[in-house]
């Protein structure tokens, strides 16, 4: 009676969480495989990053590495069922997957499906955003809450590297 009681109760924690369905853009992964690809620079105040996109997986993946050596962030961005996911390979060791929820005026808008790695005290990106901006670039905003609840929103201009 106890061992049925206990996998009952390992198999109902174990269940993966549904989370909402992906928004399905025929055109978004298009938009985003011709808007970000090549070398950036994104800007934010007085703060320059270096950022390259990348084609990845026979086409499949959408590689992005943001900063410097060392310091690099890894973003991957792949389609699934319909929609897009970008899982974040955060600096801090944790790591948000991000679904396409809307989109419109060729602005893509992620929000967080999941997550693994979270300790106490980090702080977690729910939110990415990618607008293009003509003639040539995007604004990219995240916003991350904080491990207080806060939500901290950060606007990151990208334009072309030299």
């Amino acid at each position: 009676m106890l061992r049925t009681m206990l996998v009952a109760m390992v198999c109902a924690c174990s269940a993966p969480a549904r989370a909402p369905s992906a928004t399905a853009d025929p055109h978004a992964w298009e938009t985003l495989q011709r808007e970000v690809a090549g070398r950036w620079i994104a800007t934010t105040g007085d703060a320059q990053v270096p950022v390259e996109f990348k084609m990845m997986a026979n086409d499949t993946v959408v590689l992005e590495l943001f900063g410097a050596n060392g310091g690099k962030t890894v973003t991957t961005y792949h389609q699934d069922a319909g929609g897009l996911i970008a899982t974040h390979y955060c600096a801090q060791g944790n790591q948000p997957r991000l679904r396409l929820r809307g989109t419109g005026g060729g602005k893509l808008v992620f929000q967080l499906a999941d997550a693994t790695g979270q300790d106490a005290g980090e702080s977690m990106l729910v939110e990415l955003s990618i607008q293009p901006i003509a003639p040539r670039g995007f604004e990219r905003v995240e916003v991350y809450r904080q491990p207080d609840g806060t939500l901290e929103r950060t606007v990151w201009r990208y334009a072309p590297a030299p």
